[in-house]
């Protein structure tokens, strides 16, 4: 995919070229997500599915959830596997309690055990800020700035996974997410570190925005005045822009009436 978005770039250097985010976050829940933890998880929900006894046992438990099971190409996959193991693991200690002698000694001990159970919580922990950045990603109004914010903060919020995030981050973010992340009026930049500020500084350097150098904010905040901006915060902007530095030019004014009646009168 790489190679092919080098190719289209030098085809074409105006095309903005990137992977798709929900991809490179499900990738990323993927690696964060502990084999240890899902192949005790994995075969205690394997056995209530394919048991005859113990599938009935569980369907007549009350608020049953049909288990989920995890696969590469579904976003969430791993936090809906994890949560419907910690949702079901009360109904499941009462149907080893109550069915004792028919059930199977080696996954009544995984059920029993409590540290599976914490490590598949402190699992879920992790995965759901990923999983919150894939409903965000899949959203019609998002652009390219949004998944450049989620993956910033993920970097944040998963500091135990730091170099996997990382590693992620890096393949995800292209040098137009983060200018498009610097550009919104939301987020301006808010999380990029100084060596991503000097690559969107370089980015500018090789455009041509001289019209953005030379406009005068006045006129900005008036072109602005036609979009979908709040009317009110336009007039606050263009009140605070407007105003000069100094009474320099009011001196000025006084200074040209310097022979006259009025400026001698003036005092």
């Amino acid at each position: 995919m790489d190679k092919m978005r080098d190719a289209l770039k030098e085809d074409d250097s105006s095309l903005v070229v990137y992977g798709c985010s929900v991809h490179m976050l499900n990738r990323l829940g993927q690696d964060i997500t502990s084999s240890s933890v899902m192949k005790h998880v994995m075969e205690i929900q394997k056995y209530f599915r394919n048991h005859q006894k113990p599938n009935a046992w569980i369907t007549e438990c009350p608020d049953t959830v049909k288990p989920q099971f995890s696969t590469e190409t579904r976003s969430k996959s791993q936090l809906a596997y994890i949560e419907t193991f910690i949702k079901k693991r009360s109904s499941y200690m009462n149907i080893v309690h109550e069915h004792e002698d028919d059930f199977d000694k080696q996954i009544a001990r995984k059920i029993q055990d409590i540290r599976i159970y914490r490590n598949a919580q402190d699992l879920a922990t992790q995965l759901r800020p990923i999983a919150v950045a894939l409903d965000k990603a899949q959203s019609d109004s998002h652009s390219i700035a949004d998944p450049c914010h989620m993956w910033l903060s993920l970097q944040q919020l998963l500091e135990a996974h730091c170099y996997v995030v990382k590693k992620c981050c890096k393949q995800a973010l292209t040098i137009e997410h983060l200018v498009a992340y610097k550009l919104h009026p939301r987020y301006q930049g808010g999380h990029l570190t100084q060596k991503q500020m000097e690559d969107v500084c370089e980015y500018f350097i090789t455009k041509d925005t001289t019209f953005v150098v030379s406009m005068n904010p006045t006129t900005w905040w008036k072109a602005v005045e036609t979009c979908d901006v709040p009317y009110d915060f336009v007039e606050m902007a263009l009140q605070l822009v407007s105003p000069p530095a100094s009474s320099a030019s009011n001196e000025r004014i006084c200074s040209s009436f310097a022979g006259s009646t009025l400026r001698h009168g003036i005092g």
